[in-house]
């Protein structure tokens, strides 16, 4: 039976427990499971899912699932061992039972509808940033070039940059673009994040306004040497990282949400063939949504299709998707 798909925040605490005190440092997600130690199934999304949390300061806290942003901001309270996300307003947006926290490991069980004592609680395990990212060994595949001596990773969960301003680079480098209305549209550009610290080589691969574009550089020339490196065992390497801005017309995106609300009725009671009609029409519309590529490649795999799951999961790869390498992988292991 497949067990309810939740929607997950959750957040790193700075607090006191079995006597060990959690570090302030990024803590990564290496695993989830339900309450009774079964994995998670695949439809659901935070399986396979980069997750970061971050400490800001005493009740503020910041959560990502994409290594490129700082992430969503919010507050939190601890009482009696059970963590709870707080909007802006205090409204309670979800709770946890804190189960372990130590130097090394930080693991959280998510409330489930019925509390803490159902089947569709799910357990988060996380380690240090830094231990996470501590053994990586490049592959070909990681790499991007050698220029001048100066060899170029492609980023991604275990090798980035960081910006060290204080907002998210995503929100400064189109800052003050304005509104763009209605329309589709989509914005492409990689640069390369220098072993100093510089940015520079900015690349627009695909635009729709040269006004966008003046914007873009003007703020992208203002930051380039505020970022902090990223590294290799301990020492700074340079690293080409993209950006992208989409923006969705009412005609686009109103249908796709509609086809999503049916598509998540469907997977609810297993009629995958019929979902999948749904997630067709809405990648007709949107073919570059992760979450509808991902949901069809696990459709295609239920109905017996690997081939074709496979092939989807090849676009989110190359989309930057990593969870589509965790996917893939597990299916080939248990053919």
């Amino acid at each position: 039976m497949l067990k309810p798909i939740l929607s997950t925040i959750l957040w790193f605490l700075c607090l006191q427990m079995a006597g060990a005190q959690i570090r302030h440092i990024n803590w990564i997600k290496t695993k989830t499971t339900y309450k009774d130690n079964t994995d998670l199934d695949d439809l659901n999304l935070i399986k396979y899912k980069y997750l970061r949390y971050d400490l800001k300061e005493q009740g503020k806290l910041s959560i990502s699932n994409d290594y490129s942003t700082k992430g969503l901001s919010c507050g939190y309270t601890i009482l009696n061992n059970h963590l709870q996300l707080r909007s802006e307003l205090g409204y309670v947006m979800n709770e946890f039972l804190i189960e372990k926290a130590d130097q090394s490991t930080l693991v959280l069980l998510q409330k489930g509808i019925n509390g803490f004592n159902g089947d569709d609680c799910v357990r988060f395990y996380f380690i240090p940033e830094a231990e996470f990212q501590k053994d990586y060994l490049p592959r070909p595949a990681n790499l991007l070039a050698a220029q001048n001596a100066d060899t170029v990773y492609l980023a991604n969960s275990r090798l980035y940059p960081t910006y060290k301003g204080k907002e998210d680079y995503f929100e400064v480098l189109k800052a003050g673009v304005g509104d763009q209305g209605s329309r589709d549209l989509y914005f492409l550009a990689t640069f390369i994040v220098r072993k100093d610290g510089h940015a520079d080589s900015l690349k627009i691969l695909e635009s729709f306004s040269p006004a966008f574009d003046k914007k873009i550089i003007k703020n992208f020339n203002k930051t380039s040497n505020n970022w902090a490196p990223a590294t290799i065992n301990g020492k700074p390497v340079s690293v080409l990282m993209k950006q992208e801005y989409q923006y969705r017309s009412s005609g686009t995106a109103l249908p796709v949400f509609g086809y999503e609300n049916q598509v998540n009725k469907l997977l609810a009671v297993k009629d995958y063939e019929s979902a999948l009609f749904y997630l067709d029409r809405g990648l007709e519309l949107i073919s570059n949504d992760k979450q509808m590529l991902y949901k069809r490649a696990v459709c295609k795999h239920e109905l017996g299709n690997m081939e074709e799951a496979l092939l989807d999961l090849k676009e989110l790869e190359r989309l930057g998707d990593e969870s589509a390498a965790e996917l893939r992988k597990q299916w080939l292991s248990v053919r």
